[in-house]
């Protein structure tokens, strides 16, 4: 389900080839289908294997990477990772799929670095020269603007001001806490382990008296009839709240 946040983020996608060997099928492009050994062309429990197999093997996967690896539109990949996803296999994210968090042991955040991974280091780049010496800036907890404090540069001349960052993300405060010429307001509040970022009433409630220059902030996905949306609705809540203190908002 997702939560309008009334504020997408980036829609570049980059091709993930990750087959590898699978098991006992061969992977063919024959005609637009996929053909296990036998050449007979693949059905939907078939597929669904063969899913199972690339996301068991690589963690993650695109949707335009197994749609065309299975040789099927990329609607019929979706529905079979919502079948997926029904059984408890999966998890699906903007993009694509990653292997549930009971099978993989690890947490969706951090699968989620991964996807787009060099898209996002130059969102981030870009992202990251738009702010100035003496901003005060708000930093939510996407992936990509993970990549944004990365890249983020103090000007260390003297008598320059520091950037005061924002945030109640977990990665965000660990990349900056402790690098010349930022401040790091942390936002406090519940945990979500999930997004590593803190989110619920108390960290809205940190929000309203302060002010800020800009609140950089990347979205789970965009509508025309919602807006920008994210897939919890305290992350949803604390999103507006951050965009209602800062001057500028950017996306």
């Amino acid at each position: 389900m997702a939560f309008s946040i009334d504020f997408s983020d980036e829609t570049q996608y980059n091709q993930v080839d990750h087959l590898g060997a699978v098991s006992s099928w061969v992977v063919a492009l024959v005609g637009g289908e996929v053909t296990p050994n036998d050449g007979s062309p693949i059905n939907a429990f078939r597929r669904r294997a063969l899913i199972q197999e690339l996301i068991s093997k690589n963690a993650m996967m695109e949707v335009r990477a197994l749609s065309q690896a299975l040789g099927v539109s990329e609607p019929s990949v979706r529905r079979d990772l919502a079948f997926l996803e029904r059984q408890g296999f999966l998890n699906r994210i903007h993009g694509g799929a990653v292997l549930a968090e009971s099978r993989e042991g690890g947490r969706p955040f951090a699968l989620k670095v991964q996807l787009h991974a060099e898209e996002k280091r130059r969102i981030g780049r870009k992202v990251a020269e738009l702010i100035e010496p003496g901003d005060y800036v708000i930093l939510d907890s996407g992936s990509t603007v993970v990549e944004v404090a990365r890249h983020l540069q103090a000007d260390m001349t003297r008598g320059q001001p520091k950037i005061t960052v924002i945030t109640g993300s977990l990665p965000v405060i660990q990349l900056l806490a402790h690098r010349p010429g930022f401040e790091v307001v942390i936002i406090g509040g519940l945990f979500f382990p999930d997004h590593e970022t803190v989110v619920g009433p108390q960290a809205t409630a940190f929000l309203r008296d302060l002010n800020a220059d800009k609140f950089i902030m990347a979205a789970d996905g965009v509508t025309f009839e919602r807006g920008y949306t994210t897939d919890h609705p305290l992350e949803a809540e604390l999103m507006r709240e951050m965009a209602r203190v800062a001057k500028e908002t950017i996306v």
